[in-house]
């Protein structure tokens, strides 16, 4: 029952788009201005908020900041669900000095930034959601890659990475660390996930504590878009299909 009402959930996620890219950005987009802190008070007419990740009443913002003295990421992190921010630091610096991606992340006794630089992707690693430590090797690198999505389970961090449609590869290409320090690629479509270059597009993770859950969409030229979903109890080892019943769709 569990497992059904998160992949119902992650369902209605992807309803806004049927291309692996949202059609309406503006519907996703959270404007900082008012915010009662002080990161608010610099003039972010521009800024906006663009995700978060949360455990218990804390969390843990990416920011897209547009200042006339700054023009790019920085992330913030609140202990009372939104109540209180604070900046987050970067090796004691509030600017990463790289792009940072979307896809904030959280488990037990850890937190989990992802930047891009000199196209390469990078870990910042937190246990206390404020002060973030650069990991100095690489996980992966960008060319003909495209990092989709980000889940901290039980047994570690998990990434998950398509190739991107001019490459000739057609394998996802999952990314595994205990600790974010050292990275593990890992063959998704072996280990029962869909070719990526398919009609599969994936989206997002989500973890229980039993299991994670990978959803996307299939995008068939012969029907409308329906939802597909995964689980891995061990961590993303292994994947079995958990996708709602979609055959009467297109009908």
């Amino acid at each position: 029952m569990r497992l059904a009402a998160v992949v119902a959930a992650l369902t209605l996620f992807c309803t806004g788009c049927t291309d692996g890219n949202w059609l309406d950005q503006t519907r996703l987009s959270f404007h900082a201005d008012g915010i009662d802190t002080a990161l608010a008070s610099e003039d972010r007419t521009n800024s906006a908020l663009r995700d978060m990740a949360s455990r218990g009443h804390e969390v843990l913002a990416v920011l897209d900041i547009a200042t006339p003295g700054f023009d790019g990421h920085r992330a913030a992190y609140s202990p009372d669900n939104g109540v209180s921010w604070q900046p987050v630091l970067f090796d004691g610096q509030a600017d990463p000095a790289m792009v940072l991606y979307n896809l904030p992340a959280v488990r037990d006794g850890q937190w989990l930034l992802l930047g891009y630089r000199n196209g390469q992707v990078f870990a910042f690693t937190s246990s206390n959601g404020t002060d973030f430590s650069l990991q100095p090797e690489p996980i992966l690198d960008t060319t003909a890659t495209r990092l989709n999505a980000a889940v901290g389970t039980a047994h570690g961090w998990l990434l998950a990475t398509t190739p991107d449609r001019e490459s000739d590869g057609t394998a996802m290409t999952l990314y595994q660390s205990r600790d974010g320090s050292a990275w593990t690629a890992r063959d998704g479509t072996a280990a029962g996930l869909p070719r990526a270059h398919g009609t599969f597009h994936p989206l997002s993770m989500a973890a229980g504590p039993a299991a994670v859950l990978l959803v996307g969409q299939e995008v068939n030229p012969s029907r409308p878009p329906f939802s597909r979903a995964f689980s891995s109890t061990d961590g993303g080892n292994s994947w079995q299909d958990a996708s709602p019943d979609a055959s009467g769709i297109g009908v």
